[in-house]
């Protein structure tokens, strides 16, 4: 088969989103079934890697990176149909998709396009989520063009949690099915020692590491968060704790210097890191903190389990679901039963759970053959 993977998000070694990571394991997947697999970005640069072309549309010149902001500036505010029909047709004109036989999108942005092909929408953001960014209007104006697209029998909605399936399913009926994120193991695989990321990035060899792999965007993922856990903790524990920060890029320096300032104020031993990967952050740490608001799946919290890495989650549906099935370390989502998780980190550490079973549903096996059997 040729499949067509679609998303707003420029995609590199160094990109520190989920829907980044979630479209390339994607397209691996798909690649290493036999099928011919593109990656259409809106910006940025174009190239080849491991057999799959990223494709640049460059919409805003000269391989600009395209944040969400630029994307509203160019094309409006998402709050009309008109909107929606204005991008459909500029984007429609940039990429012909009739040599292919499936396309699989990562934004609703997209929901006006290819109206005539079998199109599946990954769902990556809940209301919630949605609002950081939106507004009411916006939200409701997507919700109407998602259940008008809907009843195109070509149109199908992914979910990765069960939870947030069912919430869909009241609102988009059966079109909605579930199919789990998987996991890349090879490209979280790190070959360099631990002691050489140790001296490369100036980190400590004693204390206990907290890495938190989201990005700092401070509504939804919370990331202060673990620095006011710590400062309730008296000094002795808390200077055995060491915090690394990444999910660094222009968009959220301010978001940095405020978290330089408060680690400062608390005395806090933070870094903040733009690893060449992170899989050198998740070969170092002890533990992996995700402390997010909400989530519609949280691809960081499924990398810290699936490498066995002590993970901290927040008390959310889709935390949940994995804490069911893994040993996730789950806290009530307030700074106070954070600081007794860190204060007490030695006593969670022993619930007993099957691994293999916990890998083999989160694996890239039989990830690509799900969306191709919708």
């Amino acid at each position: 088969m040729n499949i067509a993977l679609i998303t707003p998000w420029y995609i590199d070694k160094h990109s520190i989103g989920g829907t980044e990571r979630f479209t390339e394991d994607l397209a691996i997947s798909l690649k290493e079934l036999g099928n011919n697999v593109d990656i259409y970005m809106l910006s940025g640069k174009s190239y080849k890697s491991k057999g799959i072309n990223y494709i640049s549309l460059d919409l805003f010149g000269k391989n600009t990176i395209a944040d969400e902001y630029m994307i509203n500036k160019e094309f409006g505010v998402f709050d009309n149909k008109e909107t929606y029909e204005a991008f459909a047709k500029r984007i429609e004109s940039l990429v012909d998709v009739s040599k292919y036989d499936l396309l699989q999108l990562n934004s609703n942005l997209f929901l006006s396009l290819w109206r005539n092909k079998k199109r599946i929408f990954t769902l990556h953001s809940n209301k919630s989520e949605f609002m950081v960014l939106g507004t009411e209007k916006e939200y409701n104006c997507m919700l109407k063009v998602m259940k008008e697209e809907a009843k195109n029998n070509n149109t199908f909605y992914i979910c990765p949690s069960e939870y947030y399936t069912k919430e869909w399913k009241k609102i988009l009926g059966d079109s909605v099915k579930c199919i789990p994120h998987a996991i890349n193991s090879k490209r979280l695989k790190c070959n360099k020692s631990k002691k050489e990321i140790l001296e490369k990035y100036n980190l400590s060899k004693d204390k206990i590491k907290i890495l938190l792999p989201s990005r700092l965007e401070m509504i939804q993922k919370r990331p202060y968060l673990v620095l006011e856990a710590l400062n309730l903790l008296d000094e002795k524990i808390k200077n055995k704790y060491q915090v690394i920060f990444t999910g660094i890029d222009l968009q959220y320096k301010d978001n940095e210097k405020e978290l330089k300032k408060l680690s400062e104020e608390y005395k806090i031993d933070s870094k903040f890191i733009i690893f060449d990967s992170i899989n050198e952050g998740y070969k170092v740490t002890d533990i992996v903190c995700v402390p997010s608001s909400s989530e519609s799946f949280g691809y960081s919290a499924l990398e810290g389990l699936y490498l066995k890495k002590t993970t901290i989650l927040s008390d959310i549906p889709t935390y949940n679901e994995f804490a069911k099935e893994s040993n996730a370390i789950i806290f009530g989502n307030t700074k106070e039963d954070l600081a007794k998780v860190f204060e007490n980190i030695d006593k969670y550490k022993n619930k007993k759970y099957d691994y293999e079973v916990f890998a083999e549903k989160y694996s890239m096996s039989t990830f690509g053959k799900s969306y191709i059997g919708v």
